[in-house]
């Protein structure tokens, strides 16, 4: 009988674990918030500071929007995977922008390139930016 109620309780230890293992974590969720921005421009040598809000993207299972990408007011999109975010080539009215960044505590180290169109004339701008939750 002992031995029937230890093995009654292995076999649901074992289903509760085994149940745990099955939920899925958000990546998203540690990307979401607000950002302080130190943004660096090697196109012109320029320094920028500005706010970003991250949220997640309501019908996708890994994209996340960054709200006043470039302190231009534009919604940039990126997808998430792990600590790893990744913007795919997009247009966004007179922005053309793509690049990556990675996640480590707070903070989001990202490089990336925003091309303005304005007419016939075209500006590059190579980043990289510091993203400081607070």
């Amino acid at each position: 009988m002992k031995t029937k109620r230890n093995l009654t309780a292995i076999v649901l230890l074992l289903l509760v674990f085994s149940a745990c293992s099955d939920m899925e974590i958000d990546s998203r969720n540690q990307f979401v918030g607000r950002y302080y921005v130190e943004e660096f421009n090697y196109t012109d040598g320029g320094l920028s500071y500005y706010d970003v809000r991250i949220r997640k993207v309501s019908n996708s299972e890994d994209e996340i929007v960054f709200e006043n990408f470039f302190n231009a007011d534009i919604d940039v999109f990126g997808v998430v995977v792990g600590n790893r975010v990744y913007i795919e080539s997009q247009t966004i009215d007179i922005f053309w922008t793509e690049g990556q960044g990675t996640l480590s505590g707070d903070i989001i180290n990202m490089v990336y390139d925003v091309v303005v169109t304005l007419g016939e004339s075209s500006y590059d701008h190579e980043l990289s930016a510091i993203f400081t939750k607070y």
